[in-house]
């Protein structure tokens, strides 16, 4: 019943196995140490590749960002927890995963600035989720301000309410030691975007 199943929704167009995403399996390749960044950004434009992708490549490398992102935001390394049986991260493996994350990010905005990709809502997702990273990472929170307000930018439609909503927030947290009032002014605007989602 299942073979059935996907063949199904592969005719319908709604099967999109992460293992068979060609961008997937470009990160992945770094994530194994077998290529570098550069690699990376070179192979993803090469003509050969593009021609591999289908629509469902940068839905499916986000997915693949946000699956990663909270599995390590839920496994950060603790002094102790080495000690533990459930400590299976050190910090190094966790801290080259938090850098596979970033890479992905940096290939999800490369390839939604290509014109024949081109994806203002999937750039702002990206410079907004590898601000999330740098944050997970230990960066100070004025030094990803720049990626927030980039990401802002490109959340230009209303199908990017929800998400402009969230960079709206994480920039209210930035500045609100620095500048409360101004803070507060971002706080407003994102309770105005989740009133107009959510409805009276």
């Amino acid at each position: 019943e299942l073979p059935r199943c996907i063949e199904r929704w592969k005719a319908e167009g709604t099967y999109a196995p992460l293992a068979a995403n060609p961008l997937v399996n470009l990160v992945g390749l770094y994530a194994e140490g077998f290529i570098s960044h550069e690699e990376v950004r070179h192979i993803s434009r090469t003509r050969e590749f593009a021609d591999r992708m289908d629509a469902s490549a940068v839905p499916g490398l986000f997915d693949l960002i946000t699956t990663m992102y909270f599995h390590l935001e839920g496994e950060v390394p603790s002094d102790d927890s080495g000690d533990s049986p459930e400590g299976r991260w050190d910090e190094d493996s966790w801290r080259r995963s938090l850098t596979t994350v970033a890479v992905a990010c940096d290939t999800l905005e490369d390839v939604a600035n290509r014109a024949e990709t081109r994806s203002d809502h999937a750039v702002g997702l990206a410079r907004l989720w590898k601000a999330y990273t740098r944050t997970l990472e230990g960066a100070a929170l004025e030094s990803v301000e720049p990626l927030v307000r980039s990401a802002l930018e490109a959340f230009n439609d209303p199908a990017s309410a929800e998400d402009r909503h969230d960079a709206l927030q994480f920039l209210a947290e930035i500045r609100a030691p620095v500048d409360p009032k101004e803070a507060k002014t971002y706080i407003e605007a994102a309770a105005r975007i989740r009133e107009t989602v959510q409805g009276p």
